[in-house]
């Protein structure tokens, strides 16, 4: 009787003997690591970090989260040489404005389209040695200001009349488009108020 490994059986005691197993299993896992450094390399360097990439699939495109509108003014700049010319737009006037105790009102809403406009105040006192102011604020806001904390009301001018003369006078230019309205704030005064948009 031979004592000669069929050839089926040699071939596996060379191919799978634990050394040779050993070896070919490392070269298997070094090409394993290898390619996925490679892979990572060529995404980042070529895809992630170039905007231009036409590879877009392979980003993160999801959708931002969409902002809710907020009732902020806007901040514009303008060219503060440029001539401007403006038209009365709206007028409120009141000729016994807060006799007793003072008076809060809101006006009417108004549009502005042209990126500056103007507020024009004057007011008078109408009893001696008595208190006596207008101020106005303007505001995109819808909620009145004790709800709002003045944070989208904005002040034109300050307080009281200078030196107590009892005249209020004065041109206030703004800037910003938009849909606004006034908040006034009066004490023993006749006042009339102009809104002029820039054409």
């Amino acid at each position: 009787m031979s004592n000669e490994k069929p050839i089926h059986k040699e071939i596996e005691d060379v191919i799978f003997t634990p050394g040779k197993r050993s070896i070919k299993l490392k070269i298997f896992l070094g090409c394993i690591v290898l390619i996925a450094i490679g892979a990572a390399s060529l995404y980042y360097f070529y895809i992630y970090r170039n905007p231009e990439s036409n590879y877009s699939f392979l980003k993160n495109t999801s959708t931002p989260k969409a902002e809710l509108p907020t009732d902020k003014i806007e901040d514009y700049t303008i060219d503060k040489d440029e001539k401007y010319e403006f038209q009365t737009i709206k007028t409120f006037t009141n000729n016994t404005c807060g006799l007793q105790t003072g008076q809060e009102i809101y006006t009417d809403w108004f549009t502005i389209k042209g990126q500056l406009w103007r507020i024009k105040l004057s007011s008078n006192r109408l009893v001696d040695n008595t208190i006596t102011n207008t101020r106005v604020w303007y505001t995109t806001s819808s909620i009145p200001i004790e709800d709002n904390n003045f944070n989208n009301y904005i002040e034109i001018g300050d307080g009281r009349p200078p030196g107590e003369t009892g005249t209020k006078k004065g041109t206030y230019d703004i800037e910003g488009v938009g849909t606004f309205r006034l908040r006034i704030m009066c004490w023993n005064t006749n006042y009339t108020i102009e809104v002029q948009d820039s054409i």
